[in-house]
């Protein structure tokens, strides 16, 4: 499936692809209206995606438990370009009140009046991943850090939670088993160290061998 003219760019959206377990993915979501623009990865998780599933690729099992675009820069985005990649998460929000709108028409549900409310819970999010970020760029958007049981350092957001989005710095991830599945998508020695690592592990499966051969295929 082509996704990229650039082999850096097809290799890491065919290895976010192949560790999603399965869900209802899709690389190029079109987005509308006048012209159409697409989104790397949109990823909604399967019904038969666990805990246990997402928890053996650490924090992109947080990041990918409910439905989201993701985003993946070899280079670090421009602001025109993360400007995009908020009109495309915007897009989909809006095709999502669309569709709960004609539903409760349809049904002549009498609790739309509280969609406002109900909406914002199942929202998808955007993460962009990029392999690195000045501070001048992430302040440029008011990104800030949120280190938590749930996020570490590396993870910054909007400080305003409805925007929904979040930008992951590959390579300020810290080198534990929980970023493991994020900095093997970085560059140079931040990547080597997450392929080591992830060789040593006893519980791999064929994933490890599977995203490696991907990167392989796209480096010819």
């Amino acid at each position: 499936m082509k996704m990229t003219r650039q082999p850096h760019d097809q290799y890491s959206k065919e290895a976010l692809l192949e560790i999603l377990f399965g869900g209802k993915s899709e690389a190029q979501r079109p987005i509308h209206p006048k012209e159409v623009y697409y989104a790397d990865i949109s990823f909604e998780p399967p019904p038969t995606l666990s805990q246990t599933d997402l928890e053996k690729v650490g924090l992109l099992g947080n990041m990918i438990a409910t439905r989201c675009l993701i985003e993946y820069f070899w280079t670090p985005p421009t602001q025109i370009e993360t400007c995009l990649c908020l009109m495309k998460l915007f897009s989909w929000h809006g095709d999502l009140l669309r569709e709960v709108k004609r539903k409760q028409k349809e049904a002549k549900n009498q609790e739309a009046k509280n969609l406002p409310q109900v909406l914002p819970k199942v929202l998808p999010k955007l993460w962009i991943l990029t392999t690195s970020a000045s501070n001048t760029f992430l302040a440029s958007f008011d990104f800030k850090p949120r280190q938590s049981a749930e996020w570490c350092e590396g993870f910054y957001f909007f400080v305003g939670e409805a925007m929904n989005t979040g930008i992951v710095v590959i390579d300020e991830l810290p080198e534990t088993l929980e970023t493991v599945w994020l900095r093997i998508l970085g560059k140079g020695e931040t990547q080597q160290q997450a392929i080591k690592t992830l060789a040593t592990l006893e519980d791999k499966g064929p994933l490890l061998d599977n995203v490696l051969e991907m990167r392989i295929k796209n480096e010819k």
